[in-house]
């Protein structure tokens, strides 16, 4: 499933933030996350459902969560 996702692809409303948000706060809690899933094994996500793709393999997983990652922080345009 290396399926692109289109520009401007929208977002799923959980994720959406409100006004109230603190950068600083979210950066921290977002760096905590990266951690721990660096912890995550490929097996661990074997068939895990995805709210949008459906169920994935570990390996597809892996490729959307780095592709992901990559997305946010060109968007910051931190380089890799």
């Amino acid at each position: 499933k290396d399926t692109k996702l289109s520009k401007n692809a929208p977002t799923a409303p959980s994720f959406v933030a409100d006004s109230n948000v603190n950068f600083i706060d979210e950066k921290n809690r977002w760096l905590k996350k990266l951690e721990k899933l660096t912890t995550i094994k490929e097996s661990d996500l074997e068939g895990k459902i995805h709210p949008f793709f459906g169920k994935m393999t570990g390996n597809e997983w892996n490729l959307l969560i780095y592709k992901h990652l990559i997305h946010h922080l060109k968007q910051f345009e931190i380089k890799k």
